[in-house]
Formats: C-alpha cells, structure tokens, sequence
C-alpha cells in the first residue's frame, strides 16, 4: 500500500522553477516555453520543459513565419502543447495578430484554447491582459486575439487571420 508521505513526493514538481521575470531573456519561443505551466493528469500544474524534439518544432514554426508548416506528429508527443504555446508567444508579442484554431469539432478547438488560458494564467511573465468572450474567443489588450471554430468551409469567413492553426 502506497503510503500519503510517498504519493506527497511523487506529486512534487520536481523541474526547476523560475521565477517570475521580464522579457528582457527572451530572445525567441524556445527562451518562451520554459515560463510556461502546463496541465498534468496527476501531478497538476508543472513547468512545460519541452523535449529536444518539441524546442525543433516550435523553432521551426516560428521561423517558417508567414510560409506553411505541417507537422505530422504521432498522438501524445505533445504537439497540441507546443501549437498552444505558439499562439500565445504570437499574441503576446505580435500587437493586432489574429490568430484562428481550427478543430475537427468546436470542442476540440476549444480544448486548444483551455489550455492557452490556462498558461496564460500560470505564466511567469507579463503577459498582455486576457479577457475571455464567450466560449470559442480570447481577446488581449494589445489587440490580439485567438478564435476558436470548428473545420468547415466557414472557419475563416468574416475573418482577417494572421495565423491558422488546424488541429
């Protein structure tokens, strides 16, 4: 039998934290990631320590800029992670930036914005202020934005998008 004292030290984060700071040390997205929190199934709100693979990813997403990238990742590698911390890092840093995630279904391109909301809440760093409209909508004071739809022909309509992501 598990006893509490050892389930207590197996729920620890056991990552270095870092303590909350400015965006002076932060040169690009992998500088980016490591003040981010994501959420665990058991342990919680640990700190996002992306593998070798994960920083690639992320890099490469960044410097592609306005050109296509696709990514065929396997399932639970954490390529859903990296795509929310990707939005985050364009709407905080890129004033008036659209961002739109296309899921196969309205929920799961929600689930996308739960977990943005949820870095957003946790970051070490100033971030611009969120403010949350309605269910499938993220709005920043610096005028960008994260919009969640499901994956129809209408996705984009009536939108000026500056970044599409399709989960």
């Amino acid at each position: 039998m598990l006893s509490a004292k050892y389930l207590q030290s197996e729920m620890e984060d056991k990552t270095p934290s870092i303590a909350p700071t400015s965006w002076i040390n932060v040169r690009d997205i992998v500088d980016f990631i490591p003040h981010l929190k994501i959420q665990h199934p058991i342990k919680g709100a640990i700190q996002f320590v992306p593998w070798k693979y994960q920083e690639d990813t992320a890099k490469l997403l960044e410097e592609n800029g306005k050109k296509m990238a696709l990514v065929n990742m396997a399932r639970q590698m954490g390529g859903s992670i990296i795509v929310c911390a990707l939005a985050l890092y364009r709407a905080a840093t890129r004033p008036n930036h659209s961002i739109l995630v296309v899921g196969n279904t309205f929920s799961n391109a929600c689930e996308i914005l739960e977990r943005i909301k949820f870095m957003v809440e946790t970051c070490a760093l100033p971030l611009p202020h969120m403010s949350v409209e309605g269910k499938g909508l993220i709005n920043f004071n610096n005028g960008s934005r994260i919009i969640a739809r499901a994956a129809t022909k209408e996705a984009p309509r009536g939108l000026s998008i500056s970044t599409l992501i399709v989960d």
